[in-house]
């Protein structure tokens, strides 16, 4: 039962400074996902050490621990309190964010912007593509939905196939 207490108090521990880094701004998705599943392991230590308080033999030992259940109750609805309301201030930030770069036609985000600079029409000499691959006329596109017109250099395979089929004496099979 004491080990059942000491994990109980890490927990509470642990989700204080989660839900700290949470208010201090670091909004990730692994750190909510962190919190949710703490909460979710100090509701079973929660039920396991009240199921063990009710097993217990000795009556003071017994209320000693009934009283730190209904504590490890109260922090556990305090904790998740705190956590829906910074995740509901998070969830409000960003949407006020999101409708601001709409507005403004600006993006906090940096993975649009380069998206767009990789798909643009650049130059044939700053291309990254390999040089024997880069089309010959003014259009080019790295973007794969916008493909340049077919170049006479890529033939089809069946041009490079050898012209004339042998046929194997034993097996009776056309070999190309």
């Amino acid at each position: 039962m004491n080990s059942l207490y000491t994990s109980g108090v890490r927990q509470v521990s642990s989700l204080q400074a989660d839900l700290e880094r949470l208010r201090n701004g670091e909004n990730s998705a692994a750190l909510l996902g962190q919190i949710s599943a703490s909460f979710a392991a100090m509701n079973r230590t929660i039920d396991d050490y009240d199921a063990m308080a009710r097993r217990e033999m000795i009556k003071a030992k017994q209320e000693k621990a009934q009283m730190r259940v209904q504590k490890f109750r109260s922090d556990y609805n305090e904790l998740r309190s705190q956590f829906d309301q910074l995740k509901l201030q998070a969830s409000v930030e960003q949407a006020a964010q999101q409708r601001a770069d709409l507005i403004t036609g600006t993006s906090t985000s940096t993975t649009t912007a380069d998206t767009r600079r990789r798909f643009q029409n650049t130059p044939s000499e700053h291309s990254t593509l390999h040089p024997g691959l880069r089309p010959q006329g003014d259009q080019h596109a790295e973007s794969p939905f916008r493909t340049p017109t077919p170049q006479p250099a890529f033939a089809s395979r069946e041009q490079h196939a050898p012209q004339r089929t042998l046929v194997h004496p034993k097996y009776r099979i056309q070999i190309r």
